[in-house]
């Protein structure tokens, strides 16, 4: 069975990447955030470094998991944003032969689906990096929200390219920009990459998307804030978006264009 998990920040169309793959793909499983969730002390204890801690809770997960291949399922897709925060080291010690989609939403968009979502970046959340955390630290200027959640977008980022780095999995991972790679195209090459079928033609696009009350807007305080903290950001951090695969993104917004502007030239 091919083990596939999504690596990227939340509210970037994890929710609705599962509900599509299950929709279309025959002989497989795909679950959004399923259980055992792996985030709260998980997270925690994976900043600190305790990775026997976070092996032992990944156990229950990876039971699961090979509880779905003696069924004999295909596939397996797990959407889950603590992947980059937790567990990601775990699985692939677990699972060696894993395969990857990493999902990119433009950070400015990201930030504020969030907040629309009425998260605040507080040290109880059981979702987040923990706010002490070195990617926070450095900057003269208390950070609001929105800019705590743009530095975690670069900081799993960084974690992403890095992952794929350390385990030579860039021929197994499959890039998707959000919310436009949800199109024909990009779907029928993201099923071809890991050697899918579909159920059925046309493709099944159903409504699962996991929606904010507001729409995501980005707004002029918003781009300020933005510009606020990657202007007192340490630029090394940001030369990874100078590469691929962030430099071969097209804009699509007047947010992208912002966003590329500061980062990809």
């Amino acid at each position: 069975m091919k083990t596939i998990f999504s690596m990227g920040s939340g509210r970037s169309g994890t929710y609705y990447l599962a509900d599509l793959w299950r929709r279309n793909i025959g002989l497989s499983v795909a679950a959004h955030e399923p259980y055992p969730f792996l985030n709260g002390a998980v997270i925690k204890w994976h900043e600190e470094g305790l990775d026997n801690m976070v092996e032992r809770c990944f156990v229950e997960k990876l039971n699961i998991i090979q509880s779905f291949a003696r069924m004999g399922y295909e596939f397996y897709l797990e959407t889950n944003h603590s992947f980059l925060k937790s567990f990601c080291h775990a699985a692939i010690k677990a699972i060696p032969d894993l395969w990857l989609i990493h999902l990119v939403r433009n950070p400015l968009e990201v930030a504020k689906s969030h907040l629309n979502r009425q998260f605040r970046f507080v040290s109880s959340c059981p979702y987040f990096i923990q706010k002490g955390s070195e990617c926070f630290k450095g900057f003269d200027f208390e950070l609001t929200d929105y800019q705590l959640f743009i530095l975690q977008w670069i900081e799993l980022e960084h974690r992403a390219i890095a992952f794929k780095k350390r385990y030579h999995l860039d021929d197994k991972t499959f890039f998707m920009r959000t919310p436009s790679g949800f199109q024909h195209s990009e779907i029928i090459d993201m099923v071809e990459f890991f050697g899918a079928e579909f159920l059925s033609i046309p493709i099944r696009w159903g409504d699962g998307k996991n929606e904010n009350k507001e729409k995501t807007i980005v707004e002029d305080q918003d781009i300020e804030q933005f510009n606020q903290l990657i202007e007192s950001m340490d630029q090394q951090r940001l030369e990874i978006f100078k590469l691929p695969p962030y430099s071969s993104c097209k804009p699509f917004s007047q947010a992208d264009l912002i966003w590329e502007r500061k980062l990809w030239n």
